[in-house]
């Protein structure tokens, strides 16, 4: 057990924190633990458990007369020590730091009013700061920690943070965020929203645990923790949260509080008084045994499926996307005055396709009428013909592959892996003197390993192309995805991260693809503006290729509107990720779909795969139809978006394309992509800040399903 003692040494305090559990109290209790009683108690602690850190800590540690005995007799055992004070007192104890390795102080704001308001008195926070300023002068060593709770409304702006952090380096101090569960809940901020924040502040996240996030701007570190109490904190379960992250809190009479919802507690006064270590050990055994244990959230509620009670209503759980802001609207009017139809290569045309291609450090821009558009804009552009091929993802949506077909070429399918992108180890096999391109789709905004299919298409001298439909603002080893490639197609269609409702975009950095994409589905004035008038192409320009691939402008000013803020979209949904991630590390039985190292994620949809042998044998299908009752009403299995090989038209593509016999080989079976397919589901990511409760809500959904199906068998 790998856990730290957290000493009540005393119920007095001249605080009254209006966030206070009541650990630091006054219940009218004695205070029986001498020095030596707490040297019996951590001697044993250490020898049994291997257990060496210590905090003394609520109400107030240095109003004790004899807390120098109790830190001496911890120091002489090799204890590691922390000591939680306001501050106040800190200069009639001055002997005491040279003992101790760590001073966690609460200074929750440098204007005295709101400290005033939070701590519920009228302390001298003048003093409090220069006692820290004396004691750093006369410890170099000790390492001093400002704890500080955030409460939405009183200190919350990024300038009284910036003041804590100042201050922290002032004295050479570190800073401790807690996320508490406050007594009016409504007030406190929750930490990703502090995280982003801090990120506009230039720190860093240097870690990233499941209730704790370390950032670090190169002097000072912060570290944004959760909640004790896994009651509060819906998004775990409680009883591996509480046994794995929990300390245990002993008050001045030997109590062990389990829980600050079930009056359920072990007393080890009796043992550590009579010096009893088999009962102490019994005790304490028990007491870890029972974290956890009797917390409400741990009742199993009849399902909704069957009659109970929903998580929420269905209507709640919708993902309503794109959120049409009044910065749309207005943007949307505007565009209507200006113009509807766009020509050429201008007005917002010009500035979405300008600022796009830059975002992905290319020349070249180009927007479609769609996703698809773009695609077959892509395939042309590269003069694909009957007698070429294009390796391919057997696992992507089938408009990938269907542009093809336009052009005479053949589609040939790679098997995907565990992450379901193209297996790029399975890529060279299918490489003959016929391959023009490799065509990658990063699934769900799960990067795909661009440096490795990059050096693969060097080294044969084709065409590495990327749909990034489901992957605006994701990352791959430093590189935007888009970047890696000859040339990327997007969508805009609606559901995706950026959308006008219907469009796409094309980016590359050659000329030659560009000038080829114009010509296929823009003519005339696009053409004429944009192609050499001294080239064969130029001939053309009145009617290009035939074809009308034009985006309308409102679409894409609405997708220009919400580019403007997409990689807030997308640092807001990946701690939206590891919310839910907390629930789903808890699940035996689900388990995320893991992106390759140096990924950064876009998040089209959060993948779920599950394991029905962990669930009583329950299909898959059934559990999303449980999770869809609970309210949880986008928890879903694609259906259209499937291997490829399952779907008609690559079974028998002659059907609408006579010169197109078998592309499929009967014998060639694809086994990864039908196991990613089969034993995984999906959620969107939610992007705005205010949706995190209905994330939370689809936690608990998950939660309750697993722990149901878990303990029931359905016939």
């Amino acid at each position: 057990m790998d856990k730290e003692l957290r000493l009540i040494v005393t119920r007095n305090c001249n605080y009254n924190c209006y966030f206070c559990h009541g650990e630091g109290v006054d219940k009218g209790s004695n205070e029986v633990f001498d020095s030596k009683d707490y040297e019996f108690l951590v001697e044993f602690c250490k020898k049994k458990y291997g257990w060496n850190t210590v905090t003394l800590t609520g109400g107030e540690p240095l109003i004790r007369n004899d807390i120098s005995d109790i830190i001496d007799v911890l120091s002489k055992h090799g204890m590691k020590i922390t000591v939680v004070s306001n501050g106040e007192l800190i200069d009639r104890r001055m002997d005491i730091f040279k003992s101790i390795d760590r001073l966690n102080v609460s200074i929750h704001s440098l204007n005295s009013e709101t400290y005033h308001n939070i701590i519920q008195k009228n302390n001298k926070l003048d003093k409090v700061i220069h006692n820290l300023s004396q004691l750093r002068n006369l410890n170099k060593n000790i390492d001093i920690r400002i704890n500080m709770t955030i409460v939405r409304g009183q200190n919350s702006s990024i300038g009284d943070m910036k003041e804590i952090i100042n201050l922290a380096k002032k004295i050479n101090a570190s800073v401790k965020i807690i996320e508490l569960f406050s007594q009016d809940r409504e007030k406190v901020v929750p930490l990703y929203e502090i995280k982003q924040n801090l990120l506009k502040l230039n720190f860093k996240v240097f870690e990233e645990e499941t209730h704790k996030i370390t950032m670090y701007d190169g002097v000072t570190k912060i570290i944004l923790s959760k909640i004790f109490c896994a009651a509060a904190e819906d998004r775990y379960n409680p009883n591996r949260y509480c046994n794995s992250l929990n300390d245990l809190f002993i008050s001045p009479d030997g109590v062990i509080k389990l829980c600050r919802y079930i009056k359920k507690e072990v007393n080890i006064k009796n043992e550590v008084k009579n010096r009893d270590e088999d009962g102490l050990e019994k005790k304490i055994n028990l007491a870890n045994e029972l974290l956890g244990k009797n917390c409400p959230m741990n009742t199993i509620d009849k399902l909704a499926i069957n009659g109970g009670n929903a998580v929420m209503c269905k209507a709640e759980g919708k993902f309503v996307h794109p959120k049409i802001t009044k910065e749309i609207e207005d943007a949307v009017i505007e565009q209507l005055h200006k113009t509807i139809s766009i020509y050429d290569n201008s007005d917002i045309f010009k500035k979405f396709e300008d600022e796009f291609a830059k975002y992905h450090n290319k020349r070249y821009g180009l927007v479609t009428s769609s996703g698809t558009a773009a695609l077959h804009s892509l395939y042309d552009a590269i003069g694909l013909k009957k007698g070429d091929e294009v390796i391919v993802p057997i696992y992507t949506f089938f408009a990938t592959v269907t542009p093809i077909f336009q052009t005479g070429a053949k589609p040939v399918f790679v098997d995907c892996d565990s992450t379901g992108n193209i297996d790029y180890t399975k890529v060279e096999e299918k490489i003959n003197s016929h391959t023009k391109a490799i065509m990658v789709t990063h699934m769900w905004g799960y990067p795909c390993k661009m440096d490795k299919l990059r050096e693969i298409a060097n080294k044969y001298g084709i065409y590495l192309l990327e749909d990034c439909s489901h992957a605006h603002g994701g990352e791959y080893k430093g590189k935007k995805l888009g970047e890696y490639s000859d040339a990327a197609a997007f969508s805009l269609q609606g559901a995706k991260i950026i959308t006008g409702g219907e469009g796409g975009i094309i980016i590359t950095n050659n000329k030659y693809i560009y000038k080829n994409a114009i010509l296929l589905g823009h003519y005339n004035k696009r053409c004429k503006q944009e192609i050499n008038k001294n080239s064969i192409d130029y001939k053309y320009a009145v009617t290009g290729k035939g074809l009308k691939l034009r985006a309308h402008p409102l679409a894409i000013r609405i997708a220009y509107e919400q580019f403007k803020h997409l990689d807030e979209i997308i640092a807001i949904k990946n701690d939206m990720v590891n919310i839910i991630k907390n629930t789903i590390d808890s699940i035996d039985g689900l388990e995320l779909n893991k992106p390759y190292d140096g990924s950064k994620c876009s998040y089209y949809a959060l993948i779920i795969k599950y394991d029905k042998t962990k669930f009583n044998n329950v299909p898959i299908e059934k559990f999303i139809q449980a999770l869809n009752e609970e309210g949880g009403v986008e928890f879903d299995k694609p259906g259209s978006t499937c291997p490829l090989n399952r779907l008609e038209l690559f079974k028998n593509p002659s059907y609408f394309f006579p010169e197109y016999d078998k592309i499929l080989n009967d014998d060639e079976m694809f086994e990864n992509a039908d196991d990613f397919y089969e034993n995984s589901f999906k959620i969107p990511v939610w992007y705005d800040k205010e949706d995190e409760d209905i994330v939370i809500k689809y936690c608990e959904i998950l939660n309750k399903v697993s722990r149901y199906y878990k303990e029931h068998k359905e016939v």
